[in-house]
């Protein structure tokens, strides 16, 4: 079940092309169960990423909690959060009678996810390192967010082959789910 660098290369580049509104990208996506589960490396991916965010941004956790245990908690939500939409999808899926186009979806979802996040993440390179202001941030923050629902949209467009709204729906679904996850972790923190 092992990913080579050519698959990897291969997968991002898809994603890549996805972000070019390019539909030719889904051709690299696969539909196989290992497909499926190999896709989910982008998690792995992603990671660092994630963790110099929460190394410039704290865990949000009482002094009192120690840092290993503080660290293990971000970690444990991050991987839940990568689960929990692509679980919620396939119920989508059914409800549109696309199932068999579930797994080409997650794939792609899962892979173009690198792309977003690196783009969040070098926005807030600058923003660290004091080179963005507050608002210029939220600015392209937001031109950013706009950019990501667009690709989203595409790419349940493309991968499942839904006309707009539905797509639409699985990008609002995608979002909700985001939030609710985001939030629901942060008052366990606050709690």
């Amino acid at each position: 079940m092992s990913l080579n660098a050519v698959q990897i290369h291969r997968a991002l580049w898809g994603a890549v092309r996805f972000a070019r509104f390019d539909p030719v990208g889904l051709a690299v996506f696969g539909d196989r169960d290992l497909d499926f589960w190999q896709s989910f490396f982008a998690a792995v991916i992603v990671a660092p990423m994630f963790f110099l965010w929460v190394l410039m941004h704290g865990t949000g956790m009482a002094e009192s909690v120690p840092v290993p245990l503080a660290y293990l908690y971000e970690f444990t939500s991050y991987g839940v959060g990568w689960l929990l939409f692509p679980a919620i999808a396939y119920t989508l899926c059914r409800t549109f009678d696309r199932t068999d186009r579930y797994v080409r979806y997650v794939v792609a979802y899962n892979w173009s996810s690198v792309i977003q996040n690196a783009l969040f993440f070098l926005l807030n390179v600058p923003t660290a390192l004091g080179l963005l202001s507050g608002g210029a941030r939220s600015f392209l923050g937001l031109i950013l967010l706009i950019y990501v629902l667009i690709y989203g949209w595409f790419i349940a467009k493309t991968a499942l082959g839904v006309d707009n709204h539905r797509a639409a729906m699985f990008v609002a679904v995608d979002f909700a789910v985001s939030l609710f996850w985001e939030r629901f972790t942060d008052s366990l923190v606050a709690g």
